[in-house]
């Protein structure tokens, strides 16, 4: 007798255990009206609608059906768990007035203490860098597409699509429901952790702080992103770990094009900088110049001034031929990476909004950096010149904040609608 693999009998029973949800006559509308026909070739609805209660019964089998198979598999909880190991970790975390504790273990710490900032405004600190940079922006993001991506892959290949389509049920409705069992899965998630890490810094810290569930949307959001490439992949090669390695190194490739277009718009800022400080120093030498020129320079400099004036003399050529060499070489090459970024999802922008979001809710203070004192010399190079690098990265940011959240959010909205338009044609025009 040939035995039923686990996972396949697990799919078939569970669009069984559904099939009398799907089975809705049209005499939701009309008493002793037929069932609805149903295209054979693309299972799309050929007569009269059925009711709005039908569809809300079907919508809602498949929902029970989606979290029961999620459920079945343990993946559901085991990332519940994890995700509760690293809340229970945040709350390990200590701060007193000598440093920071981590359970029973002390560390001294120069800043991570009491006197240097509230302890309320270091958990907040701690959350954005560690919750939001790492735990809610990469791992947490990992392990929700491990957990869905079976999602597809097992439906259509375990016989389940099959129970599915044979009941009056567009294609496109079910394919649209799937993905949003997905999104809901993840937002269950990360709404647990984020109430778990609310209470943690309003029972350790002191502050309650209701903008921190702020990251939910944002965080669900950046996660759609990659879920409907996923959705995608598994749809076209019905295959978990062919879904799951494709996202992953679409992902990657995003990621890539982000930190090269990036790059490139520091390096094209830092050349403009370098050219505004030659000009600064040419200008400033010429000043000083013409105060000393009192006292013209020698060949062999005898007083302090005319050795001074040599000296401003030689800086001043010395500005002025690097300034005719200054150009902007990474402009051209900047507005290429930036056309291709363009309609790309954008992971890395979507998490910096979220930062930024949740510094003005927890209200931290900005950093304060000394004015460093201006220097006579006339080596203005980038990697040479720390008064240069910091000019750029001031100017960067202003660059990145520009760009406003309508920007970011929408382009990677349209990217994530053409790929479900997409995996939805493929799935409703596949023969299965």
């Amino acid at each position: 007798m040939i035995s039923t693999p686990p996972e396949q009998h697990s799919n078939r029973s569970l669009a069984q255990s559904s099939k009398a949800a799907f089975m809705t006559p049209a005499s939701d509308n009309k008493p002793g009206a037929p069932l609805i026909e149903t295209n054979r070739e693309t299972n799309e609805e050929t007569s009269r609608p059925i009711s709005a209660r039908g569809i809300m019964i079907q919508t809602g089998a498949m929902l029970l059906d989606a979290y029961r198979e999620l459920n079945s598999k343990k993946l559901f909880w085991i990332t519940m768990i994890l995700s509760g190991i690293v809340v229970a970790a945040f709350g390990a975390v200590g701060f007193d007035e000598r440093g920071f504790s981590v359970f029973w273990k002390h560390f001294d710490h120069t800043f991570l203490n009491t006197r240097f900032l509230p302890k309320e405004q270091l958990y907040k600190n701690l959350f954005i860098e560690l919750g939001v940079q790492w735990w809610l922006g990469f791992i947490a993001l990992i392990l929700a597409l491990v957990s869905t991506a079976p999602m597809f892959p097992d439906f259509l290949s375990g016989g389940a699509v099959d129970l599915y389509l044979a009941r009056p049920l567009g294609r496109t409705r079910l394919f649209l429901t799937k993905y949003f069992v997905g999104l809901l899965f993840v937002s269950f998630q990360v709404a647990v952790f984020c109430l778990a890490s609310f209470l943690v810094i309003g029972i350790r810290g002191g502050a309650w702080v209701p903008g921190l569930f702020l990251a939910v949307p944002v965080v669900v959001l950046m996660f759609s992103y990659l879920w409907s490439i996923c959705a995608l992949f598994g749809t076209l090669t019905r295959s978990t770990v062919a879904a799951l390695l494709l996202t992953l190194l679409a992902w990657a490739l995003v990621f890539a094009i982000h930190a090269t277009e990036s790059t490139l718009l520091m390096f094209s800022i830092g050349s403009l900088v370098e050219a505004q400080e030659l000009d600064r120093d040419i200008e400033r030498f010429e000043s000083t110049r013409a105060t000393l020129n009192a006292n013209p320079a020698t060949t062999q400099p005898k007083t302090f001034e005319a050795a001074r004036l040599w000296t401003i003399n030689a800086s001043l050529e010395r500005a002025k031929t690097d300034r005719a060499k200054s150009k902007d070489n990474f402009a051209t090459w900047h507005a290429l990476a930036y056309a291709i970024k363009w309609p790309l999802p954008k992971t890395s922008e979507t998490t910096a909004l979220l930062e930024r979001w949740l510094n003005r809710q927890f209200r931290a203070p900005r950093e304060r950096r000394e004015q460093e004192p201006s220097d006579e010399a006339t080596n203005r190079n980038f990697f040479q010149n720390p008064r240069v690098r910091r000019l750029t990265a001031a100017e960067v940011g202003k660059v990145i904040r520009s760009r406003s959240a309508a920007w970011v959010i929408g382009t990677s909205l349209l990217f994530e609608g053409a790929v479900l338009a997409l995996a939805t044609r493929v799935f409703s025009r596949r023969d299965f």
